[in-house]
């Protein structure tokens, strides 16, 4: 029995080194061990976009479809990429959240979409715009229907004379 009590003892002694090693590298490393985590990988080169490389994000310039925005959008698409060049990623996605109405996910994926130098062709939540179409009859047999409570044929209708997602023919008919 006399041996069961020293490898208790031993067990003890080597939990103690173990939390005493994690202790000293993470102050060592960074504050934490997520946060020295991080810091390690910005200097490793492991970049906001998720990729492999420089860690290098596009300036404003270099963004896709920056174009079709308004100058408030171009700063908060400028916004976003200073902070993903800081690796500031989940800031970047509270920021947008606090400008943009839309969920984490969608947050999430346009920030994604950011960094790789491309802008979305509509903000998640933004109302979609009106399609093109050779004749306003489609908005107003739509309205029609919608206006006699019939909201499934309406967007129906909307989807099979525009082609849009049921999504965009959802919240096109919502609109009107």
């Amino acid at each position: 029995m006399e041996w069961f009590g020293a490898l208790g003892a031993i067990v003890v002694v080597l939990v103690i080194c173990v939390i005493v090693f994690v202790a000293a590298r993470s102050r060592r490393r960074g504050a934490d061990l997520v946060g020295g985590d991080l810091a390690g990988r910005a200097r490793y080169g492991a970049g906001p976009a998720g990729g492999k490389g420089t860690g290098v994000v596009a300036g404003p310039e270099g963004v896709e479809g920056l174009d079709r925005l308004d100058a408030t959008d171009r700063a908060l698409v400028a916004e976003i990429l200073e902070l993903l060049g800081r690796n500031r990623k989940i800031h970047a996605i509270k920021v947008l959240r606090t400008r943009r109405p839309m969920g984490l996910a969608e947050a999430k994926q346009v920030v994604e979409q950011i960094g790789a130098g491309r802008v979305p062709a509509r903000w998640p939540g933004q109302p979609p715009r009106s399609p093109e179409v050779a004749d306003r009859s489609v908005v107003d047999r739509a309205t029609d229907l919608k206006r006699q409570g019939r909201l499934i044929e309406a967007v129906k209708l909307v989807r099979a004379e525009t082609g849009l997602s049921l999504r965009e023919a959802k919240d096109m008919v919502d609109v009107l």
